[in-house]
């Protein structure tokens, strides 16, 4: 009687049934493609799925970003995510979402397991940042907006196509864009409400970017990538900044004019901070 003590990489081993050994059950079982597995000499050791964070071919896993480390964990069968280089957070709610997601734009990402940190208020770090230093002074213009589609569908790829189209529509590169809420709207108005922002480096090119966003403007990038119109009502242009010791920032007291001919913000700056005046016509 032979037994099976080995199978080679990219399948696993098999001789059970209903956890008892079984001769006539043993085979070598072929891993799928976005698979692998740890160990194809022991029966303990199953395929695994391909982490987000990772390419695998059926026996071996490989990073997608150069610099993560994984280790192997003997006891699950499964490789871990430690840690991610500098620019990047680790990610790892479950074992199959292990990822180095890219530092998100107005923060700075350490590297290693640590949780990416926020800028002070009235700064930004582009995407990628790995350092407190990447942290500027800015002045930001906040857009609220609210896309009549539920929060559900408003994924990673819709979430893209909304900064492309702000980025587009202000004239700034789309680094410099980056979304700081989205939250279903529970209200008259139904869709999902979101909150971004453009950083730029001076209150001329805040009052710049403001004049060019409209409801017109911005629903003639979200068309153009599949994706609903902002509401007229619900769309409004908000200028904050947090200016330093050395900071020096002179808003206009009027900026933007109106947005889909409804707001009209009046900006006072008031001790390095600013206040907010929305007035209906």
């Amino acid at each position: 009687m032979y037994t099976l003590v080995g199978c080679p990489e990219g399948y696993q081993l098999v001789n059970s049934i209903g956890g008892q050994f079984s001769h006539d059950a043993q085979d070598c079982v072929a891993c799928a493609k976005n698979q692998y597995i740890i160990n194809t000499n022991n029966s303990a050791f199953s395929c695994q799925n391909c982490p987000l964070g990772a390419s695998c071919d059926g026996s071996s896993l490989t990073s997608l970003v150069a610099g993560a480390v994984w280790a192997v964990d003997n006891s699950t069968g499964h490789y871990v995510l430690q840690s991610c280089p500098p620019g990047y957070e680790r990610q790892a709610t479950t074992v199959d979402a292990q990822q180095c997601v890219r530092c998100a734009a107005g923060n700075y990402c350490l590297g290693g397991s640590s949780a990416a940190v926020s800028c002070l208020d009235g700064q930004y770090a582009p995407p990628g940042s790995n350092a407190s230093g990447d942290c500027k002074s800015a002045v930001m213009v906040e857009l609220i907006a609210v896309l009549p589609m539920s929060k559900e569908l408003f994924g990673a790829a819709q979430q893209a196509d909304f900064l492309s189209s702000v980025a587009l529509a202000s004239d700034v590169p789309v680094g410099f864009v980056y979304i700081v809420q989205v939250k279903s709207m529970r209200r008259a108005v139904s869709g999902v409400q979101i909150t971004s922002r453009v950083a730029v480096d001076s209150a001329t090119k805040a009052q710049d970017v403001a004049a060019r966003l409209s409801t017109d403007s911005l629903n003639t990038q979200l068309t153009a990538r599949d994706l609903p119109k902002v509401s007229s009502l619900s769309a409004r242009a908000v200028v904050t900044s947090s200016p330093g010791p050395s900071d020096e920032i002179s808003l206009p007291s009027v900026i933007g004019g109106s947005v889909g001919g409804f707001v009209m913000l009046t900006v006072l700056l008031l001790g390095g901070g600013v206040l907010l005046r929305r007035l209906r016509e």
